[in-house]
């Protein structure tokens, strides 16, 4: 556990100490580039009895694509057939070694990579995303759920564009996301959801949506699994352990997250009419995190809205900091005024000045309690274990 609380204190005082105090873009990137190096060093050091599906599931997959080679890729013995993208890089591993501690490098890089460029081009604050990413389990996840983190990293660029409403790209990057993880076909509609306003109306019929599946939950999976024939693994007796319920206390930060976009929706729409989609993504996640407390199963897809999260908490603290406009007048530029004139700009820059100062206190309030949120989360999840990532050790240890 010490590794996980360390790694998180390092990006917290990195990004203040870099980012924080003086802002450039320049640090941004020395800042992700060198947290980026470490998390791929801590994922790609660790042992196989790290991350739940280290050793069940994507250790014995590519040990199949080293004996079987590129056409086990296309066969219908591949179980990863639709995620082409995922085999390939298996292929392209196996091509040069058989160790499977070389995939896992290329997949922390290529997941963190991903994931440190969204923040660089599209996050408000990218410190605070990366430390988000690490404080909210997404960095744990990477270590245990392969292919899904690769997926959403993918679709974070999606993201981007449904938030331009550029159809074509965010499809065309959809179904690139699919090759990694078909769950994530689950965004193309998305193009037109995220848009609905969220409102009294919506709220309400979302309050009734969730309500009604927490009811009928077990009838609608057996309609879905059964009479449809879809997600048919998930009907298997390991599919019991998918259904069994959550504590409420793995809902509470996506929850909170939901509570505060809501609270806060005329600030962050004022700041972007972009940022509805953030909003819609982050209700979703909440709700989906709710319905975990009845099933785990939620929260397989309740993740991939709540990974907008490194993007929305940072537009949330943006909203905090003062806007360039209500900067007060230097001095200087009242050279030619009158004595009165004079006062009366001073009066009114003073006036700002306090604006500002409230402002920046509220921010800084924010920001601390964010990194209070996360550090607390993040424990959470680490006394949890469901993920096997406690002890931490390296392969060289074991």
């Amino acid at each position: 556990m010490t590794v996980y609380n360390v790694l998180f204190f390092v990006v917290l005082a990195a990004g203040i100490g870099l980012c924080e105090i003086k802002k450039s873009r320049r640090n941004d990137a020395i800042f992700l580039a060198a947290t980026s190096v470490l998390l791929v060093v801590i994922a790609s050091l660790r042992a196989d009895t790290v991350g739940v599906d280290y050793n069940f599931v994507y250790a014995p997959y590519f040990n199949d694509v080293c004996n079987s080679g590129f056409s086990y890729i296309f066969s219908p013995q591949n179980p990863y057939l639709i995620e082409v993208s995922y085999s390939l890089i298996n292929w392209l591993v196996s091509l040069v070694t058989h160790d499977v501690r070389v995939l896992m490098l290329v997949v922390a890089v290529l997941s963190t990579a991903l994931t440190a460029a969204v923040l660089y081009k599209y996050c408000a604050i990218p410190w605070v995303g990366m430390l988000v990413y690490v404080g909210f389990g997404f960095f744990g996840n990477s270590m245990s759920f392969l292919r899904q983190s690769l997926g959403i990293a993918v679709f974070l660029f999606a993201l981007h564009f449904l938030m331009e409403r550029k159809l074509v790209p965010y499809l065309l990057l959809v179904l690139l996301a699919a090759t990694f993880h078909k769950s994530l076909l689950v965004m193309l509609p998305f193009y037109w959801i995220a848009w609905i306003p969220v409102n009294w109306k919506t709220l309400s019929a979302y309050a009734a949506g969730t309500a009604l599946v927490w009811i009928f939950s077990w009838q609608i999976f057996y309609f879905i699994t059964g009479t449809l024939g879809l997600f048919s693994f998930y009907a298997t007796w390991e599919g019991i352990y998918y259904m069994n319920p959550r504590n409420w206390q793995t809902a509470a930060v996506p929850v909170l997250c939901m509570i505060a976009a809501v609270a806060l929706k005329k600030w962050l729409l004022e700041r972007s009419p972009q940022n509805r989609v953030l909003i819609n993504f982050t209700v979703y996640g909440g709700i989906l995190f709710i319905l975990t407390c009845k099933h785990f199963l939620f929260q397989r897809f309740g993740v991939m809205f709540f990974t907008a999260a490194i993007l929305f908490v940072p537009e949330m603290l943006a909203c905090a900091l003062p806007k360039p406009e209500e900067a007060p007048e230097k001095p200087a530029a009242q050279k030619k005024l009158s004595k009165q004139e004079r006062r009366e700009a001073q009066k009114v820059r003073r006036g700002l000045q306090g604006k500002r100062n409230t402002q920046v206190q509220v921010y800084h309030w924010a920001l601390a309690g964010v990194a209070v949120v996360a550090f607390a989360y993040n424990l959470f999840l680490l006394y949890s274990n469901r993920i096997d990532l406690v002890p931490y050790t390296t392969w060289f240890q074991s």
